[in-house]
């Protein structure tokens, strides 16, 4: 079954393919799409001039670039503080250190991180 869903994939740059292949690696572990079920949200992810629009529904998430729909929570910053966090699996020092910014309600940004830790 097919997780992720990237909207027009030959357009979408390196930041959205690179998470779209994340997600989709550990949505197929057993049970993981599970905690997705009840999650309705749409998260905005920008950094280095690049923008994508995460759609969390149903188990499944939907990759588009730029920010679409109504944004629960937005997270910018430097592609520096992206790289910590992928290294990391932490939002906290990058964004203590100021390289990461997180708007609207950071409890929407939940199952964001919950896929990235898998």
């Amino acid at each position: 079954m097919q997780y992720v869903e990237i909207v027009e994939p030959e357009k979408m740059h390196l930041m959205g393919l690179m998470l779209a292949h994340l997600f989709e690696k550990n949505l197929s572990k057993p049970g993981a799409a599970d905690r997705l079920k009840s999650k309705d949200s749409r998260i905005g992810i920008g950094a280095g001039g690049m923008k994508i629009t995460l759609h969390m529904s149903d188990g499944r998430v939907i990759v588009s670039k730029g920010f679409e729909g109504r944004i629960a929570a937005r997270v910018e910053g430097t592609m520096d503080g992206f790289m910590a966090f992928g290294v990391h699996r932490s939002m906290v020092g990058p964004y203590l250190q100021g390289k990461l910014k997180i708007a609207g309600n950071p409890f929407a940004l939940l199952p964001m991180l919950w896929l990235t830790k898998l």
